[in-house]
């Protein structure tokens, strides 16, 4: 992006002042203002822009306690594992008026076929905050995989795959849950790069 255009996007951007509402505009410009920075240091392929409906994540994982893998790595926005391997859970809060459908997973590996092969984790997990035990989770069964020049990826999983008893349980235990995606790549799968996590949600 030219600096031009970084320079509008921030002038764009209200100036705050006793009395006056925060209105959507002071949000949206901020946000647009710092997705625009954040393009300048993250790869061509990370989404730039979140469209109407979905979330963009960075893929800052919270490392497990996996000893058979190594641990992510997060640098610049762009989360990595080497040939060690790696574990872990991005944790996320949705509104009550939200519901997820669908969450995406983009980035780079040298195994083209990592996913397919089903050779790595990645799994949408919906947990009890009173029972850690009582949890629901996808599969990579019934995911959208996409494989791109160069050994880009896109991983797609639908969210309405839970199976809804037990996540009806999971909310009888308790008035909330955690919500986290968990994604582990193996050792010896090669050096692997998550670019963003992009939650869609349900219209």
């Amino acid at each position: 992006m030219a600096t031009t255009d970084l320079a509008s996007l921030l002038a764009a951007i209200p100036i705050a002042e006793d009395g006056k509402l925060i209105t959507r505009d002071y949000h949206n410009s901020l946000r647009a203002a710092l997705l625009a920075l954040a393009g300048q240091s993250v790869p061509a392929t990370a989404p730039a822009q979140a469209k109407a409906g979905e979330i963009v994540l960075v893929p800052a994982f919270v490392n497990g306690a996996n000893d058979k893998v190594g641990r992510w790595a997060l640098q610049d926005g762009v989360a990595s594992a080497d040939e060690r391997g790696a574990s872990g859970i991005l944790p996320f809060n949705l509104r009550d008026t939200e519901t997820l459908a669908k969450i995406t997973l983009t980035g780079h590996a040298d195994a083209a076929e990592l996913f397919k092969r089903g050779a790595a984790e990645l799994a949408y997990v919906v947990q009890s905050v009173k029972d850690p035990s009582l949890q629901a989770a996808t599969s990579l069964d019934d995911a959208e995989i996409k494989s791109g020049a160069g050994g880009d990826f896109a991983v797609a999983i639908n969210a309405k795959s839970l199976d809804s008893g037990k996540v009806g349980d999971i909310f009888r235990s308790g008035k909330t849950a955690l919500q986290y995606l968990k994604v582990t790549i193996p050792q010896g799968a090669g050096t692997v790069q998550i670019y963003s996590v992009v939650l869609t949600l349900a219209k």
